[in-house]
């Protein structure tokens, strides 16, 4: 297409509408004329009869500017293919080129993407529980970090922080468990009754506690995580209301929770009443459970943190002996859930990008020493018209091939080192199970092959843009040209 061809090339189209709507009018207004009318009157005539010419004359704007877009999307599509054929054509009379530079992008590209899938199951994903922004973990201050929490603290705490709507309290236990398939060893959480309300989930089949079986002697009630209910008890869909055996005690399951509880529970397969005793409630030694709060409605952490601040203030005086140096500290759940592995992840991401920078700097020194191979091929292209920008555009094209061809191959090595991250990871990442490849992570994989087709392929665009036609063509003249390009060559 000749750079006549092109939109700056044509007339505005204000000019266009203006010169369109003069002529209909100049020539109803001579018709008008002929039939005798005066000039003037047959102008204003002419005007009259058209209408309104203002909102004509934004229509035909309107039609103009849609054409043209279709007209420049048209010719953009057009050389677009042409520029993709092209790009193939040359990738596939250079195998070994093609072959060496899209498995060091492969390489780089793939290692990205596998971290990525696991920072998007381990980080980045929403928690599966009622506003996630309201709920803390409530522990003991000890050595600089969240320690635990006595029955008695706890119970105190509960009771004066209006900031909060309520605080729950768990432990985690090994029990027996006899029912089911076969016998095995589990881990209950024995939780306060309002733990699943704290945590913001509702039982997927039944239901959970109520406050009475929270009570010594009416706690043989059970609630099944979603994993123990498929595994040992087949997914029956009746399980509620039936009884089960832990540590050789009857049980009866009240309800079973959601899948989404596995993925931030800390692996424990039931739950059961905590159950206090009064004996037990106003002890303030034995720091073990685990304490949850969920904000109210507006409320803030600082204000809760001030409330906290009075009650141990009155425990270190109250009972000097086991709470002298209490201290009540607060964290998000979704930093206490996630911990450090966020920043981990993060360094481990930044390792891969600089292991995808130096593939990107590889091919693209791959392509710096083939474009010398291509000057003559250039220079042709600038003798017959093309502008500096077609060509980098077209040299830019090859490399986004390039990079697409690279990300087919590093999806398959990204999916294959997913799997291996997952099954050689240390136990305790939260969600890791959850790491594969995704919608979410094949965007990414895409992306960054966009990218790293800008990254390794602009500055050899732009060496071979800026080629001089004659030196170009003089510098080839050892080799046997062809006759078309010898003939351009020759006129330049």
């Amino acid at each position: 297409m000749t750079p006549f061809n092109r939109l700056w090339w044509r007339p505005r189209v204000d000019d266009e509408v203006d010169e369109e709507l003069g002529f209909h009018l100049e020539m109803r207004t001579r018709e008008l004329i002929a039939q005798g009318i005066d000039p003037t009157l047959a102008r204003r005539e002419a005007e009259r009869r058209f209408g309104d010419l203002a909102a004509m004359r934004d229509t035909l704007r309107a039609l103009g500017d849609g054409r043209n877009r279709h007209m420049a999307m048209t010719q953009y599509l057009s050389e677009l293919g042409q520029d993709v054929g092209h790009a193939a054509r040359q990738l596939r009379r250079n195998p070994g080129f093609a072959l060496v530079a899209a498995l060091t992008l492969a390489l780089g590209i793939g290692a990205t993407t596998s971290i990525f899938s696991i920072l998007d199951a381990v980080v980045l994903r929403p928690i599966s529980l009622r506003e996630p922004n309201r709920l803390l973990v409530i522990g003991e201050a000890f050595q600089g970090a969240l320690g635990g929490v006595s029955v008695g603290n706890y119970v105190d705490a509960a009771a004066a922080t209006p900031g909060l709507e309520a605080m729950a309290a768990a432990n985690f236990v090994s029990q027996n468990l006899s029912d089911g398939v076969t016998p095995e060893r589990i881990i209950a959480g024995k939780v306060t009754a309002n733990f699943f309300d704290v945590l913001g989930v509702r039982a997927a089949i039944g239901r959970t506690f109520t406050a009475d079986e929270d009570q010594p002697g009416s706690d043989r009630v059970v609630v099944l995580s979603h994993h123990l209910w498929t595994r040992q008890f087949g997914g029956d869909g009746a399980i509620a209301g039936r009884s089960i055996r832990m540590n050789g005690t009857s049980y009866v399951v009240a309800g079973v929770m959601p899948a989404s509880l596995d993925l931030v529970s800390n692996g424990e397969d039931l739950w059961m009443p905590i159950a206090f005793t009064p004996a037990q409630r106003v002890l303030h030694d034995e720091h073990y459970l685990t304490v949850y709060g969920r904000l109210k409605p507006g409320g803030t952490r600082e204000r809760v943190d001030a409330e906290l601040e009075s009650v141990a203030a009155r425990l270190r005086r109250d009972f000097p002996k086991d709470d002298r140096t209490l201290a009540y500290q607060t964290v998000w759940f979704r930093d206490e859930f996630i911990g450090g592995y966020r920043t981990r992840i993060l360094v481990l991401l930044g390792a891969v990008g600089m292991v995808l920078l130096i593939a990107c700097g590889n091919v693209a020194n791959l392509l710096l020493a083939r474009g010398t191979a291509r000057a003559r091929e250039i220079a042709v292209r600038s003798a017959l018209g093309a502008g500096r920008w077609r060509i980098v555009r077209q040299l830019l094209t090859e490399s986004v091939v390039l990079a697409m061809a690279a990300t087919a191959a590093g999806i398959v090595l990204a999916a294959w080192s997913t799997r291996a991250l997952v099954a050689w990871a240390p136990t305790g990442v939260p969600r890791l199970g959850e790491a594969h490849l995704d919608v979410a992570a094949l965007g990414f994989a895409v992306l960054v092959a966009l990218a790293s087709s800008v990254v390794c392929g602009l500055a050899p665009a732009l060496q071979l843009a800026r080629a001089d036609v004659q030196a170009a063509c003089a510098t080839a003249d050892a080799a046997p040209p062809a006759a078309a390009s010898a003939t351009v060559c020759a006129r330049s």
